[in-house]
């Protein structure tokens, strides 16, 4: 989750307990195993309600607290520790909007979901597949203080959709199975919706039940490498040993990546063995979905990188394409 939306009272009550108990957690998962990232700080903008611990990213609120007038935007903000530049700084927001407990608790809806949320999670990395599966957690449905400001209300949760890929414990949502992006369908990619069913027991055995439709996007990770669309062998052959700088030399070469263009910012394409510095490749890459799976398409045209006269009768080199990034990525290489 990337963004709260909480309706909270904000009382004497409430403060003794939030003051104790966290209403909420902010954590960065590593992006090799999701599992808790260990390198972060967490810090909150200067207020006059809630507090951070530094360390686990809990959020509580202040016991010198000042009441909200209205919906107030929080930002929090996690920190690499040793100032490490090569990692992201993520950052969410939390917004708190005050009302009465009595309003809180008779607002049976936000009593069984956030009011509003947020689901982003990361595709499970492809080596991952041959390893145990452990499902992943992708969120809570309610906020904290529902079971504690209104302990009398017992919640059941239930999947309506989507239990192929996902599954309940209690309120909290997590994966069934891999998550691969590779393999869903371009509509799917960034509109998993799954529809969850809150039942809510009240005191006097009185039912009431909510149906909500949460959405769930799935982040692209760098994990497939180029490959080469045709033959590895190109002759090229020039009408006249004259050329000058930036004409074209033969047909277009085409690479294909099965990740988004955007997961794919660390790919290289270079030219290898231009002894005499004749050559470079011009490279433009797009996304395409037409058999329904969306995927990288990189088309590079070799030019000439000067003006000159080709005095050989056959001239070699080798255009190759990289991403160093992928741990288990061979280099495609083109002669």
């Amino acid at each position: 989750m990337n963004a709260l939306q909480l309706n909270l009272p904000l009382n004497e009550k409430s403060q003794s307990i939030f003051s104790k108990i966290p209403i909420g957690q902010f954590q960065v998962l590593a992006t090799s195993n999701n599992s808790l990232a260990t390198d972060y700080s967490y810090s909150l903008e200067n207020n006059d309600l809630l507090r951070i611990n530094g360390t686990s990213g809990e959020i509580f609120i202040r016991n010198d607290y000042k009441p909200l007038e209205k919906s107030m935007r929080y930002t929090l903000t996690a920190f690499p520790k040793d100032g490490n530049e090569n990692l992201k700084i993520p950052h969410m927001t939390l917004e708190i909007a005050p009302l009465s407990e009595q309003e809180y608790c008779n607002n049976l809806e936000n009593i069984c979901f956030w009011s509003s949320v947020r689901y982003i999670i990361l595709e499970d990395e492809a080596t991952e597949s041959t390893q145990e599966f452990r499902p992943r957690k992708i969120g809570t449905l309610n906020p904290r203080a529902a079971k504690y400001l209104c302990p009398y209300m017992e919640l059941k949760y239930h999947l309506l959709n989507g239990s192929d890929l996902f599954t309940l414990q209690d309120n909290v949502l997590l994966t069934r199975q891999a998550l691969d992006y590779e393999s869903l369908n371009s509509t799917m990619e960034t509109n998993l919706t799954v529809v969850v069913n809150c039942a809510i027991q009240l005191e006097a055995n009185a039912n009431k039940e909510f149906r909500r439709n949460l959405n769930i996007q799935i982040i692209d990770r760098n994990d497939n490498g180029p490959e080469l669309q045709n033959r590895k062998i190109y002759y090229f052959q020039l009408t006249d040993p004259h050329f000058k700088a930036n004409e074209t030399i033969g047909e277009k070469i085409i690479f294909t990546d099965k990740d988004s263009i955007a997961a794919n910012a660390y790919q290289t394409y270079r030219i290898i063995n231009d002894t005499n510095g004749l050559v470079q490749p011009l490279c433009n890459a797009y996304e395409t979905d037409h058999t329904g799976r969306r995927r990288s398409i990189i088309s590079c045209q070799i030019i000439f990188a000067r003006n000159g006269i080709l005095s050989q009768p056959n001239y070699c080199f080798i255009l190759e394409a990289n991403d160093d990034t992928i741990k288990t990525n061979i280099s495609k290489t083109v002669s």
